[in-house]
């Protein structure tokens, strides 16, 4: 049985490639508490943002002394329209207001104070990848989306085509979006039923955009794992489009993983991005 090494590990001090949290311990005997507290407010964002349909592209914490300076970018899904209150979504601003009145930062800011038992100042900085996607797109990559759009148009009457082409377009834009891209794909297996259908509409609207000249990927690898169209036994699907060297140490690899629960069972997903 070959032992698989986690691609983002293995190339961890080649080519910039740096720890996602930084700190400094005066004490050895720190590292592990700095380790403990990294893993378990990770836990807790990634479960926060899951539950009001928000989707995680990135995450960085970065400790001194006693400050916590924490940066977030992420991807607004359709399932977060039910928390947002509408009329304050309506401004301009970078704050989420939940239906509850109270700010979606104000709830994070105090969860996480409490669990430093409000020992260190926090700071959250937010990136929504959703406005940021109007502004960076040319009028050459839009007549090219609507090309694409039109050569998968027998799939127009999904739920999921929007989004899911939305999604592509920032995972393909966006260096390591590996877990914008698991996440994503286990929002939808957990709520769709056609799970087969889902597969063909992303492997080809991969292949289209990642041939498209807006592309900054070499290629994408996922394994899904898991009971597909509610089948008895459980069975492992690959999707494979361009080059994933992932035996090559100096290449660009962003991996992922998620799960997706679903009531016949769970989806184990496994996500690659090679980029250029």
């Amino acid at each position: 049985m070959g032992q698989k090494a986690n691609s983002n590990v293995l190339r961890l001090g080649l080519k910039k490639n740096e720890w996602k949290s930084k700190y400094i311990e005066k004490l050895t005997e720190e590292s592990s508490i700095f380790v403990y507290n990294d893993l378990e407010i990770r836990k807790y964002l990634d479960r926060f943002f899951q539950l009001h349909g928000l989707i995680l592209h990135d995450c960085r914490l970065n400790y001194s002394n006693n400050r916590l300076d924490i940066s977030l970018s992420y991807f607004v899904t359709t399932k977060a329209l039910k928390f947002i209150n509408p009329t304050k979504a309506a401004k301009k601003s970078s704050v989420i207001h939940l239906r509850n009145g109270l700010s979606f930062t104000e709830m994070l800011l105090e969860s996480i104070t409490k669990f430093t038992k409000r020992k260190t100042s926090v700071s959250i900085n937010f990136y929504e990848l959703n406005r940021k996607l109007s502004l960076s797109v040319r009028k050459s990559q839009v007549v090219s989306l609507k090309k694409i759009k039109t050569q998968l148009r027998q799939f127009k009457r999904a739920q999921f085509f929007k989004e899911t082409l939305n999604v592509l377009f920032v995972a393909i834009k966006k260096r390591e979006s590996s877990k914008l891209l698991s996440q994503f794909i286990a929002l939808q297996l957990s709520t769709t039923k056609r799970h087969n259908f889902f597969l063909i509409f992303l492997k080809q609207s991969l292949i289209l955009l990642s041939q498209s000249d807006f592309s900054a990927i070499h290629g994408v690898k996922i394994v899904i794992k898991g009971r597909f169209n509610g089948a008895p036994r459980a069975r492992s699907q690959t999707l494979q489009i361009g080059t994933v060297p992932l035996q090559f140490l100096e290449a660009k690899v962003s991996y992922s993983e998620a799960t997706a629960y679903t009531p016949n069972g769970t989806f184990g997903i496994k996500c690659w991005i090679s980029e250029n």
